[in-house]
């Protein structure tokens, strides 16, 4: 009876199974291939309401001036200072042989023990770190600790700004001062809620759509008076196509459409009138048009 074997090459995986016969491979850890001039842009906030764009933009500018190839752009919006990052981990996990960009060090970690982590990351999977505004290098001891240095930096800010919110936040509370957090439809002005006009027809826009039967020609009507309202109207504004099942343009206006959250979202986002600079989501919609629809809310409570 001869045996017979599989052959593999056990450094390319992390876990194998050697049952009678057979060599099973478990789990694969093989990694792709890239070009020495390929690059992953890691781009990252600490809260939902901030914005990304212009960490990405300087990162595609410096990629553009160093003729870096644009692999993947990650965003992530997370605190580096009290969490782990998980899409940075997965970059640093899953990936070798690339080079890794970030706006700053302070995108990339807050907090030296989880940065400690990630560097073991890097090392492993030879891969290479790049900033726009820092020369990083990672090969020397010198480097490392000049790093390290700025990491420690990063986290005395993070601790620092922390420490002056838990303090404003408590005086308030001595001083029974409401803290009010801003809302999509107001502005804060001397700690009071004032009216902010224009996110107001945004919202009567929303509440007149939301789930109502309109022809074609009634909501490119309603666009343009929204339009209209906030100044964005110009002569260049073409009507919007809408289409059925099977992709054909819905000309005629006996036919009415069920105006969706996820349509509202797409028609807002597609004339670029944003939420506070944010895209427009079928959830911000139906969270909009829930809290205003009921007749007892409470705007001191009310967090959009």
């Amino acid at each position: 009876m001869s045996l017979k074997r599989k052959i593999v090459d056990i450094e390319k995986h992390d876990i194998i199974d050697i049952t009678g016969d057979e060599i099973k491979i478990i789990k694969s850890k093989k990694h792709k291939e890239f070009d020495e001039k390929d690059v992953i842009i890691y781009a990252r906030v600490s809260t939902h309401d901030q914005n990304l764009e212009a960490q990405i933009d300087i990162c595609k500018v410096y990629c553009n001036e160093n003729e870096l190839n644009i692999i993947e752009i990650i965003e992530e919006k997370c605190s580096a200072y009290r969490f782990r990052q998980p899409q940075l981990h997965n970059i640093l996990s899953n990936n070798k042989n690339i080079k890794i960009l970030v706006y700053c060090v302070d995108r990339f970690s807050r907090n030296i023990l989880f940065c400690e982590e990630y560097l073991q990351l890097i090392e492993k999977n030879n891969l290479t770190l790049l900033s726009t505004k820092e020369m990083i290098d990672l090969k020397s001891a010198i480097g490392k600790f000049e790093f390290k240095s700025k990491i420690l930096q990063a986290e005395l800010e993070a601790n620092k700004i922390s420490e002056r919110v838990k303090l404003n936040i408590e005086y308030k509370k001595r001083n029974n001062i409401q803290i009010l957090r801003p809302i999509y439809g107001y502005n804060i002005e001397n700690n009071k809620r004032v009216k902010n006009e224009s996110e107001y027809y945004v919202i009567d826009f929303i509440l007149s759509l939301y789930e109502k039967n309109k022809s074609t020609s009634q909501i490119n009507r309603m666009i343009k008076q929204l339009l209209s309202k906030l100044n964005k109207l110009d002569n260049e504004f073409v009507n919007m196509d809408f289409f059925d099942n099977d992709g054909d343009i819905l000309h005629d206006d006996n036919i009415l459409i069920n105006v969706s959250p996820e349509l509202i979202s797409s028609i807002l986002n597609n004339i670029r009138v944003y939420k506070k600079n944010k895209k427009w989501t079928k959830k911000m919609i139906d969270y909009i048009y829930n809290k205003m629809v009921d007749d007892s809310i409470d705007m001191n409570n009310l967090i959009i």
